[in-house]
C-alpha cells in the first residue's frame, strides 16, 4: 500500500483472508485516512445488503467482479457464503447417483475428481455428471487434487469451442486455488451442453497441450468425450464432467 488501501486488500479483509500483519497494518492505515475509512464503510455496506438478497453467497476477494471470462460465461459473484456448505456438497457426489454412468471408473488411478454444484432456489444441491439443465443454470465447480499441487479447467461446449475457465490468465497450470480439495472461486452461467476437464500436475505444466487435447474434440458427443489425450511427461492426472 503505498497512498491508500486497494479495494482487493479491502475485499480480502472482508472475507478473512488478511494475515494479522495485513490486518494490523491496514486498520492503522484506515484509522487515518478519511477516504479508506469511507471507502471501507461503503463496502461492508455493499456487502450487508447484498448478504441480506443473496445469503447463499458471499464475497471472494480474490476474484472481483471485472474478471475476464469467455463471453459464453457469465461470472457470478459473489459465490457460496459457506466453505463448508460447499464441502458437504461435494462430498455427496463421491455417491453414484442411481442409473447414472459413473465417469470416473474410465480414469482409475488418476486419484483425482472433479464435480460440480447446482444453485437452485437459493441453495445449492450436487450435480450429476451427464445431467440436463436449463440454460442460464448456475454452476460451481469443485475438485480433489489428490497429490497434486496445481491445475487446470477447461471447457468444450457443443460447437467444440474451448475455454479455460481456470485459471484466468497464463499460459501454465496454477496453483490449487483452495487447498488439495475445494471449489473453484467462481460460479458460471451454463449457456448450453459443456463438458469440463479439470487437468492435475505437479508442477506449473504448460496448458497448450491441454488446450490442443480439448480442441480435439470437436465434433464429438460430448457425453462419450470423457478423457483428453494428453502427453505422457510431465505427469498428468485428469476427470471431468459434463452438463447438457
Amino acid at each position: 500500500m503505498s497512498d491508500h488501501v486497494t479495494r482487493f486488500t479491502f475485499e480480502r479483509h472482508l472475507t478473512g483472508e488478511l494475515s494479522a500483519s495485513e490486518a494490523e497494518f491496514m486498520r492503522a492505515h484506515v484509522g487515518g485516512c478519511e477516504a479508506c475509512a469511507r471507502a471501507l464503510r461503503a463496502l461492508e455496506a455493499d456487502a450487508e445488503a447484498f448478504g441480506r438478497e443473496m445469503p447463499f453467497v458471499r464475497f471472494r476477494a480474490r476474484h472481483d467482479a471485472r474478471r475476464q471470462v469467455p463471453s459464453r460465461l457469465r461470472l457470478l459473484l459473489p459465490v457460496l457464503a459457506s466453505a463448508t456448505a460447499m464441502a458437504a456438497a461435494m462430498a455427496v457426489l463421491v455417491v453414484t447417483h442411481p442409473g447414472a454412468v459413473d465417469e470416473r471408473a474410465g480414469i482409475k488411478g488418476d486419484g483425482v475428481a472433479l464435480s460440480f454444484a447446482v444453485l437452485e432456489g437459493g441453495a445449492l444441491r450436487p450435480g450429476v455428471s451427464g445431467e440436463a439443465l436449463p440454460a442460464g443454470a448456475q454452476l460451481q465447480l469443485g475438485y480433489d487434487a489428490g497429490p497434486y499441487g496445481f491445475m487446470a479447467v477447461v471447457g468444450v461446449d457443443g460447437r467444440g469451442q474451448v475455454a479455460t475457465h481456470y485459471p484466468d490468465s497464463g499460459d501454465t497450470l496454477a496453483p490449487v486455488p483452495d487447498g488439495p480439495a475445494g471449489r473453484l472461486p467462481f460460479s458460471l452461467s451454463l449457456d448450453g451442453p459443456e463438458r469440463f476437464f479439470a487437468v492435475f500436475g505437479r508442477t506449473a505444466a504448460s496448458l497448450a497441450e491441454v488446450r490442443r487435447a480439448a480442441a480435439s474434440l470437436a465434433g464429438m458427443e460430448l457425453g462419450r468425450a470423457n478423457r483428453l489425450a494428453l502427453p505422457t511427461e510431465p505427469e498428468l492426472a485428469q476427470s471431468s464432467v459434463w452438463v447438457h
